[in-house]
């Protein structure tokens, strides 16, 4: 896609070759690393790309209007995440932007996704795999993410790698699920007994000192709250 990377700006076009940046990729370069635009939007490639680099890009539709990808800067990095295939461009968007960017008018984040690009080099895909979920991401999530990567086309030693991170994760989070439930029935078991032996008759008073005691941990004590409210 990006055969104009290594050219030089020598154009028989208007205008004439900007003096800044000696070819499209370190252009590229420039925008991915040091667009740190969340509410403005960042125009320094629309600025100083020469016209036969922006006819590389397809036009991207919202709900209301029809841009050309390279028309902010943020855009552009998105699409580069999903479409390059030059691992140097790839690497500078993990590096600088695998957070992603706010957006006011959701406000929520949209991650570059690089996870799903057939060209990220494997070191990088293992990166993904490993690493903490995302700043705000659901576990849930997470693992939609993870599992969308196995439909990419990554080899059969990464595919491997990424199951297995499902895997834990999907039992890590039976593990939670499994301790929160262990000491919600000990709330209510620790409630049905006091009860029990106040009907038989106990004092009040006895019956709370003996059932509420030092082993009984903070989170069955909110539980027992909730019960008795």
């Amino acid at each position: 896609m990006f055969n104009f990377f290594s050219n030089q700006t020598e154009s028989n076009s208007v205008p004439v070759p900007d003096p800044v940046f000696a070819t499209e990729k370190e252009l590229l370069l420039h925008v991915i690393e040091n667009e740190i635009d969340t509410f403005t939007k960042s125009k320094t490639y629309s600025k100083h790309a020469l016209p036969e680099w922006k006819s590389q890009y397809s036009e991207k539709k919202d709900y209301v209007n029809r841009n050309a990808v390279w028309e902010n800067d943020r855009d552009l990095i998105l699409e580069l995440a999903k479409t390059s295939d030059d691992k140097e461009i790839l690497r500078a968007i993990y590096d600088n932007h695998r957070d992603g960017f706010l957006l006011r008018y959701i406000s929520d984040r949209l991650y570059p996704e690089l996870y799903l690009n057939v060209n990220l080099p494997d070191d990088l895909v293992d990166n993904y795999i490993n690493s903490p979920f995302f700043p705000g991401e659901a576990s849930c999530y997470g693992n939609y993410r993870l599992s969308s990567m196995l439909k990419v086309g990554f080899n059969s030693t990464l595919n491997t790698k990424i199951q297995k991170r499902i895997d834990k994760i999907d039992s890590e989070e039976r593990k939670k699920k499994a301790d929160k439930t262990k000491n919600k029935l000990k709330a209510f078991l620790i409630t049905a007994s006091a009860t029990k032996s106040v009907l038989k008759g106990n004092s009040i008073d006895d019956v709370v000192e003996a059932s509420i005691t030092e082993d009984v941990d903070e989170e069955v004590l909110d539980y027992i709250n909730k019960l008795v409210r």
